[in-house]
């Protein structure tokens, strides 16, 4: 993609400066000196006029190497412009009011494409990060929704996540030959729910972030037995495990104090 991009840039950006050179050149419409070599033009910006003088696109470069190339419509909206930095390049279209719809951005960290709504907020996002973790997000219009999916081809994991603003409602994740995990949480109650599976043990809780992320109920099975507890906010619990060799324990305890326990 960023080969791509950078093809479609040189072109673009070969075709207007070519252009707009013989027209400021005719023209007047800019300050043009010729090089040693005939029909080479240099300049550092151009500007491209319809028939009534009014500017419809235009290539410029500034003072840290950046060089800008843009279109503009009948309205005189800016429709496309492609922007050429140090580290990135950028291409933007733009809708005939000027509201932002595509953006192909190319750099060295994190190469993207996004699509936007019309009031300007990106919707869709697709991108690579540090060039091994290809991501998706989907953002709602309105602030607050967001799912992402990532892939980490370095780990061999993937994750799809629900937000609501900043905060995890649900977590779906897997490592390769590690195992996965499946992640709750209720951000106006703090309670969360986490399911795991690895290679060689099962885990479920249910926690309350509010009361010290203390388990209220969490069943445990694994390689040196099978544990089940049950417990609530006062401190009271029931706690019942098996261990490898088959033995049972089982445990009541109210306000803090063991009431019945048996081995």
């Amino acid at each position: 993609m960023r080969i791509f991009i950078k093809i479609i840039s040189g072109f673009a950006i070969l075709a207007v400066g070519l252009a707009g050179g013989f027209l400021a050149n005719f023209l007047g419409g800019g300050k043009v000196g010729a090089s040693n070599q005939p029909g080479v033009l240099k300049a550092q910006q151009f500007q491209l006029i319809d028939n009534y003088g009014k500017v419809r696109g235009g290539m410029i470069t500034d003072q840290k190497g950046s060089t800008s190339l843009f279109l503009t419509n009948a309205k005189g909206n800016r429709v496309v412009e492609i922007k050429a930095g140090i580290s990135e390049t950028v291409i933007d279209l733009y809708t005939p009011n000027a509201t932002p719809a595509l953006r192909l951005e190319s750099s060295s960290i994190v190469p993207a494409v996004s699509l936007f709504y019309p009031n300007g907020k990106a919707g869709v996002v697709l991108s690579v990060a540090n060039g091994n973790v290809p991501g998706m997000a989907l953002n709602g219009e309105s602030i607050g929704s967001r799912v992402t999916l990532e892939q980490n081809s370095l780990k061999g994991g993937a994750a799809l996540t629900f937000f609501h603003g900043l905060n995890v409602l649900c977590s779906l994740g897997s490592i390769y030959k590690k195992g996965s995990m499946l992640y709750l949480k209720d951000y106006t109650t703090g309670k969360k729910a986490r399911m795991m599976a690895a290679k060689d043990e099962a885990k479920f809780s249910v926690r309350d972030d509010r009361d010290g992320g203390d388990i209220y109920s969490g069943l445990s099975i694994g390689p040196e037995g099978t544990e089940l507890l049950l417990r609530s906010s006062n401190n009271s619990k029931l706690e019942s495990s098996t261990s490898r060799d088959g033995s049972p324990h089982i445990e009541m305890v109210k306000d803090g104090v063991t009431v019945w326990s048996k081995p």
